[in-house]
């Protein structure tokens, strides 16, 4: 586990990494990952995770939808200093554990 959280901060510099307080408790867009697409030449697309796979959405509104999601959930995380300093907390916890 704790080579995964080091590959988040590692990515840190070209993805944006950020930690969901538990105080904002459950919402409704944390039913799976998701990515914003964006592209130069064509249309903006959003691929959503499940179980079984993933789906690349293209309808306009939904994009429209989940990228509001995004905003939302963007405005309650912890800002990327934060978040690392977290992930970093969480990652020496596990590093005792596995010794």
């Amino acid at each position: 586990m704790s080579e995964q959280l080091q590959h988040l901060l590692d990515v840190g510099d070209r993805a944006r990494i950020q930690v969901l307080p538990s105080s904002c408790g459950f919402f409704g867009g944390l039913t799976g990952s998701f990515r914003l697409l964006s592209f130069a030449d064509r249309t903006p697309r959003v691929e959503c995770e499940h179980a079984g796979g993933s789906v690349l959405v293209s309808d306009a509104a939904e994009v429209r939808r989940l990228t509001s999601v995004f905003s939302e959930l963007s405005g309650w995380a912890y800002d990327f200093r934060t978040s690392s300093e977290l992930i970093r907390e969480v990652m020496h916890g596990y590093a005792v554990e596995e010794e």
